[in-house]
């Protein structure tokens, strides 16, 4: 005898237990609002602030300080810095940009000329047939091939006979 009602042992009762990403994200929320209420009370404090934004303005020039000494440490092993990648990426950017536009200024001649009827402007088509390519012929200076008899066994490789003297330096 069971009844339809459902009870709490019932699995389709039971309530969903929270996301834990939802959980994660309410703490994170809530950690960074309290966080941004001190610092808010702090940088207002006329004792406290000035202190505060002096540290980091000296935070930053020690940040400036380390990277040029990076730079100087790689540019003594003639390794490349980020800065210099930084520069090569740029460049390349820019490499890639007049590539592109010469490539576009053909492509505006070649439909010009096509369309002046000039002979060999438009692209040759590529054939669309199912054939596979053709073998090229063989060379007819390569030496031919052995050829070997039907029922004659195929050369074993020859082994190198075994020293009967033992190793004693073990």
């Amino acid at each position: 005898m069971s009844d339809s009602k459902p009870g709490p042992s019932d699995p389709q009762s039971a309530p969903l237990p929270p996301s834990l990403i939802a959980v994660w994200r309410e703490w994170v929320a809530k950690g960074e609002g309290a966080w941004s209420e001190v610092v808010t009370q702090w940088m207002r404090d006329e004792r406290v602030g000035p202190t505060l934004a002096r540290q980091v303005d000296e935070g930053r020039i020690l940040h400036r300080l380390y990277v040029e000494a990076a730079q100087a440490g790689l540019g003594l092993a003639n390794l490349p810095s980020r800065t210099d990648l930084e520069m090569l990426d740029e460049r390349l950017g820019r490499v890639e940009d007049g590539l592109a536009s010469v490539a576009a200024a053909l492509y505006r001649l070649r439909d010009a000329l096509a369309a002046q009827g000039v002979p060999g402007a438009a692209l040759p088509r590529a054939k669309r047939d199912r054939k596979p390519p053709q073998a090229p012929a063989p060379h007819a200076e390569s030496p031919p091939k052995p050829v070997r008899k039907a029922n004659a066994p195929a050369p074993q490789p020859v082994r190198p006979a075994r020293s009967s003297a033992r190793r004693t330096d073990r």
